[in-house]
């Protein structure tokens, strides 16, 4: 968290340093969470009459997601929970699964890795000024150019949500024939 710190301080004047981290930490939370763009792409073998599949995640992260395919073919016959996927069928022979869990840095988070520093930086600091900066009766208070910073992180999160989708457009969406009742 420590290198965007220098690029809040200047609009954030007198806001402790320790207050910056969090919400900083936050605004990475939020922005993967709702932009799926920290993915990890694994491929999992599932022996037959197996029906569990164990997510890959990295070091201080949160699952907030997951896709499944088969030969590049989505497969949404899985419920989730944690970093556990149980298939709704064991599979009847030996299957591949191309899997991509989507993640978020867990609120225990002591720094974020590359892609967010690299590609995503100024959406991160962006939400970061705009918390900070409509805290009510602050030294550092400042509605309207936090108004600006949220404008800014929205269109990076737009972005972001396009460059994620964009990653896996090899898998080929299904529509899979389902009863209402």
């Amino acid at each position: 968290m420590d290198r965007f710190i220098d690029h809040v301080i200047p609009q954030t004047p007198g806001c402790p340093k320790s207050l910056m981290k969090i919400e900083l930490l936050r605004g990475a939370i939020e922005f993967c969470r709702d932009s799926h763009i920290w993915q990890i792409d694994a491929e999992t073998e599932v022996l037959a009459d197996a029906s569990t599949i164990t997510l890959t995640i990295a070091d201080e992260s949160t699952v907030t997601g997951c896709r499944l395919s088969i030969s590049s073919k989505a497969f949404n016959q899985y419920t989730r929970s944690g970093v556990t996927v149980t298939l709704d069928n064991a599979v009847t022979s030996d299957t591949t699964f191309e899997v991509t869990t989507f993640l978020k840095p867990d609120r225990a988070a002591t720094g974020l890795p590359d892609i967010l520093y690299d590609d995503w930086f100024e959406a991160i600091e962006s939400y970061a000024k705009y918390s900070l900066m409509m805290m009510p009766e602050k030294t550092w208070s400042n509605p309207q150019l936090a108004r600006i910073n949220y404008s800014k992180y929205l269109e990076d999160l737009g972005s972001a949500k396009i460059k994620a989708m964009q990653t896996n457009d090899q898998t080929r969406l299904m529509v899979q024939q389902r009863s209402f009742v």
